[in-house]
């Protein structure tokens, strides 16, 4: 049976759950707050740190004192859940009554998420670039750049490589459990902030993924769910990557939403490290970023630089391409870096996965800013 607007309405105010008109009014105030940060870049750091950078913190205080991923086992009961809402709408059907309200209460939810979204990541995507907040002056890089910024990871990767420990022939070792490495990454980000305090800093802690085995399929070696506040890794990877990995995500959850400036304020942050292995962490890794770069820019100078490499840190290398190999080609990664493009790009990050390499344009403002220009 056809009904007109005006009876439409009145069922749904007649029907409609309270979560439906709390979900109703947080939209309408997201989708202002939204409009103001495409309006204005300071408007959105604004927002951004003191209305996202709250919800943030509450959202990961909900969920930091459990022991395992939230969003994890949402992910894996998600089946279930579908199956539960279908039975429910279907249900729902027959009575005018229960269908308004199972709708009104669905409708509800996703406001709520969308307006938590808009503060919380929407602003961070609009706002004011990274090398501006760090007081760099980016440039377009040539390869002469990108090979004296690598001699520099090099270096100080080999030196912090003497105070690691590795595996016979393959890869080095870090000591900390999850929770001790979770603990000095905070410290790592407490320097940076009263160095650069224009990021919400809260401590927290990064949750271990139960099937990052299955997860390493995909190529994923964290994500940070903000629905959650979770910033979740996949502990499968060698040890190397994962405290890059979970300062990555760690940036995320402070307010970094684009992929190159997540990572860059990962090793801003880990090289503020006493710990050795955080620092061979992240200059190892930036070192791979920049050689990626560098290869399709001048693979001669790449060989070059690569030369300078302990044999220590060439035996850890070539032990990942070892472990990375079977992953290489999966099914899953093709399907996880499609979602992940498609996502970013309608974000507003037009590289799409290609943008997580881009961090490789602040760390050479950062060396000829900061080191070689100290």
């Amino acid at each position: 049976m056809k009904r007109s607007l005006k009876e439409t309405i009145h069922l749904m105010r007649v029907h409609a759950l309270p979560l439906f008109w709390v979900g109703l009014g947080m939209a309408c105030v997201g989708l202002i707050l939204h409009v103001i940060c495409i309006c204005s870049a300071a408007a959105a750091d604004a927002i951004n740190h003191y209305i996202g950078g709250v919800v943030r913190m509450i959202l990961c205080y909900v969920t930091v004192w459990l022991p395992n991923s939230v969003a994890e086992c949402f992910v894996l009961l998600l089946p279930v859940i579908l199956i539960f809402l279908i039975v429910i709408g279907v249900r729902a059907a027959d009575s005018d009554r229960r269908s308004w309200r199972f709708l009104s209460g669905l409708l509800g939810f996703i406001m709520i998420l969308y307006a938590c979204f808009v503060p919380c990541f929407a602003a961070p995507y609009t706002g004011t670039d990274l090398d501006e907040k760090f007081g760099l002056a980016q440039r377009d890089v040539t390869a002469q750049e990108l090979y004296e910024t690598i001699q520099w990871t090099i270096e100080q990767t080999n030196e912090y490589a003497k105070q690691v420990d590795y595996l016979y022939g393959g890869f080095s070792v870090m000591h900390d459990t999850y929770d001790s490495m979770s603990a000095k990454i905070m410290d790592a980000y407490d320097v940076l902030h009263e160095k650069y305090p224009f990021f919400f800093q809260f401590h927290s802690r990064v949750k271990p993924i139960i099937f990052s085995e299955a997860l390493s399929y995909t190529h994923l070696t964290g994500v940070y769910t903000f629905f959650t506040g979770e910033a979740n890794i996949n502990t499968a990877f060698p040890d190397y990557t994962i405290p890059f990995t979970a300062a990555h995500e760690l940036a995320h959850q402070r307010g970094a939403a684009r992929e190159n400036e997540a990572n860059f304020m990962a090793f801003m942050a880990l090289i503020c490290s006493d710990d050795p292995y955080l620092q061979y962490s992240a200059y190892l890794n930036m070192t791979e970023y920049l050689a990626n770069a560098l290869y399709e820019a001048d693979s001669e100078l790449l060989t070059q630089a690569y030369a300078n490499l302990s044999m220590e840190v060439q035996m850890e290398m070539t032990a990942y391409q070892a472990f990375f190999e079977k992953y290489a080609d999966s099914t899953a990664s093709k399907v996880a870096q499609s979602v992940n493009d498609t996502y970013l790009k309608a974000s507003g990050q037009k590289a799409g996965t290609k943008s997580y390499g881009l961090v490789v344009d602040l760390a050479v403002a950062y060396y000829y800013d900061c080191v070689a220009g100290a």
